[in-house]
Parts: structure tokens; C-alpha cells; sequence
């Protein structure tokens, strides 16, 4: 009876692991898919602004500079890194203050 138990213990971790393999795959293929978006992206709006990728992205970064991390939080429902004054989480809707959630 140990045996079965084990033997079915290994093959659910397996099956988890192949899953998990699966999954991982996925993302890293989504990942690409974004990057690549993102070059095109970049690249579009660099032409549109007459200059090169680099200048556009250095542009974007003195105009948007990242926030100090002490002047960001997670967000309490999703985990997304949020700036601290923020009223609502950009990624869920959830409002910081309270329990509801915006609707969009």
C-alpha cells in the first residue's frame, strides 16, 4: 500500500513539474512577444518624433523619471508596484483605501 501511495505521490509531482514546465514556457514566450511589441513600439514613436530609439527612451526617462522606491508600495490585492500617493492600483482597480475596486 506504501508503495501505490508513493509511486502516486511521484507521478502528481511529475505531472506538477511538467505543468509548471508548461507554464514557464508560456510566459517566457509572452515575455519575447512583449519585447518585441515594445521595440516596435518604440521604434514607431522615435520616428514619429524624428529621433533615434535611444534619444526617444532618454527623453521618456528625464520627462518620467522612476519614482524612489520609498515613494512606491505593492498593492495589497495584486502585488503591483504602485507609487505610494496613488488612489488606486493601475493593475486591478483595487482602491487603496478601502475594500472596492474600480470598475473599468
Amino acid at each position: 500500500m506504501g508503495e501505490i501511495y508513493n509511486s502516486f505521490k511521484i507521478d502528481s509531482v511529475a505531472s506538477k513539474v511538467s505543468d509548471y514546465s508548461d507554464r514557464l514556457k508560456s510566459l517566457e514566450t509572452q515575455v519575447g512577444h512583449l519585447r518585441a511589441l515594445n521595440r516596435v513600439l518604440i521604434e514607431h514613436l522615435a520616428a514619429n518624433s524624428n529621433l533615434s530609439p535611444q534619444d526617444f527612451l532618454d527623453r521618456i526617462s528625464h520627462e518620467h523619471p522612476e519614482k524612489p522606491v520609498s515613494e512606491t508600495t505593492h498593492c495589497k490585492s495584486c502585488g503591483t508596484l504602485i507609487a505610494s500617493d496613488a488612489k488606486a492600483c493601475y493593475s486591478c482597480g483595487k482602491l487603496l483605501d478601502s475594500d472596492a475596486y474600480i470598475l473599468g
